[in-house]
C-alpha cells in the first residue's frame, strides 16, 4: 500500500496528539517557489503497458474457471494453518517493505528489492514536491490555498460523504466513539479531519513524510504507523472502520491488503474504499482494478458489499473512472 514496525499485535490507546515539526535536514520550500531545498531526486518511470484481463488470467471456459476457483479455496483451507507459519516469518524477517529517513533514506526489509526501494523513493520524491512547491500536485489550484489548506477542505468532504453513506445524523457523537485506521492515505490522510475515539494511519512512508515536514503543521489528532496495508501492526478485531483511498493499486499485494482490513475491523465494521479504474499498469500502479475484481476480493475476506458507486471521474488520467465501496465485514467472521 516492509514491516519494520515491532511484530506484535498493539491494542488500541486513546488518541494522542502529536505536534507536526520538520525534522532537522529535511527538505523544504526554496524562496523563489521552485524545487525544495536540497531537492536532488528525480523519478524515473517505469513504461505503461495493459493489465491482465479476466480472460487472459484465465484462458479456460467458465466451467473450469469456477473448478479452479473451488479447488483452489480446498487447497488452501486444507494447507492454510500448515503455511500460516511460514508466512508470518517471513512477514517478521522484514518481507514487507517500509521506508525510514527522509529522500536519502532506505528501504526497511529483510528481504531487498531494489525495485521497490526506487518506487517508495519515487513516491516520497511526489509528496515532497506536492507540499512544498506550490503547483506541483496536478490537482491544486496554488491561488486555493496551500497543499494542506486544500487537502484538508477534500478530506472533510469525505467525511462528510461517508456520514451521508452510512446515515449518519450526529457526526461528532459518532466520530466520538468510532476507531479508525486509514491505510495509505499519504502526507494528508482523511483521519486527519474529525474527532475520532482512536485514529490510526498506516503508511510504509510515514517515516519519510516525518523526516521531510510533510504532515499538517500544528496538532494532529491521529498517529502515524509506519506500516503497509498488507502487515498492520494492529489488534485484531479492534477498529470501527478502515479507510483506504486510492491505494490499492500501488501495494504489492491488494489482496493480503484486504485480509488486513478485514482482519483488524470488528464484526460489523465497515471499510470505505476508493479505487481508481484502469487496464493498464505502471511502475506505480502496479495492479489494475475492475468493479468485478474489487467486489470479488473483498467478498472473499468475509465482507459483503453494503453500496457502491461508479463515477466518471478519476484520480489517474489513464484511468476510465473510479469505484467507492462500502463494505461491511460480516457478524459471523472473528478473525
Amino acid at each position: 500500500m516492509s514491516q519494520s514496525p515491532a511484530q506484535q499485535e498493539t491494542a488500541v490507546e486513546p488518541s494522542v496528539a502529536i505536534e507536526s515539526k520538520p525534522a532537522s535536514g529535511g527538505p523544504g520550500p526554496s524562496p523563489d517557489g521552485g524545487e525544495p531545498a536540497g531537492f536532488t531526486h528525480k523519478p524515473t518511470p517505469g513504461p505503461v503497458r495493459p493489465a491482465p484481463t479476466a480472460r487472459m488470467r484465465r484462458q479456460r471456459n467458465p466451467v473450469s474457471h469456477a473448478l479452479a476457483v473451488c479447488w483452489k479455496k480446498v487447497v488452501r483451507k486444507a494447507i492454510g494453518p500448515a503455511i500460516a507459519p511460514l508466512e508470518d516469518a517471513i512477514a517478521g524477517a522484514g518481507g514487507w517493505h517500509s521506508w525510514r529517513g527522509g529522500l536519502d533514506g532506505s528501504m526497511s526489509s529483510a528481504i531487498g528489492d531494489a525495485h521497490i526501494e526506487r518506487r517508495l523513493r519515487d513516491e516520497l520524491a511526489y509528496w515532497v514536491r506536492a507540499v512544498h512547491v506550490p503547483g506541483a500536485h496536478e490537482s491544486i489550484d496554488p491561488s486555493y490555498g496551500t497543499f494542506h489548506e486544500v487537502f484538508a477542505r477534500w478530506q472533510q468532504d469525505r467525511c462528510a460523504s461517508l456520514m451521508e453513506w452510512l446515515g449518519i445524523d450526529d457526526p461528532h457523537a459518532w466520530q466520538a466513539r468510532t476507531s479508525v485506521v486509514e491505510s495509505g492515505g499519504g502526507p494528508h490522510p482523511m483521519v486527519a479531519q474529525g474527532s475520532w475515539r482512536f485514529a490510526a494511519a498506516a503508511d510504509p512512508l510515514n517515516d519519510g513524510y516525518a523526516s521531510c515536514g510533510l504532515f499538517p503543521p500544528g496538532q494532529m489528532r491521529f498517529t502515524p504507523i509506519t506500516a503497509p496495508g498488507e502487515q498492520l501492526p494492529l489488534a485484531s478485531a479492534s477498529f470501527d472502520l478502515v479507510v483506504c483511498d486510492n491505494c490499492l493499486d500501488h501495494v504489492a499485494d491488494p489482496g493480503r491488503a484486504i485480509a488486513e482490513f478485514a482482519r483488524v475491523l470488528r464484526p460489523g465494521g465497515h471499510a470505505w474504499i476508493l479505487v481508481d479504474l484502469r487496464s493498464t499498469i505502471d511502475d506505480m500502479h502496479p495492479h489494475a482494478f475492475t468493479p468485478e475484481l474489487l467486489r470479488e476480493m473483498l467478498i472473499s475476506k468475509g465482507m459483503e458489499i453494503v453500496r457502491e458507486r461508479i463515477d466518471r471521474h478519476a484520480s489517474h488520467p489513464l484511468a476510465h473512472g473510479e469505484m467507492r465501496v462500502l463494505a461491511r465485514k460480516r457478524e459471523d467472521r472473528r478473525g
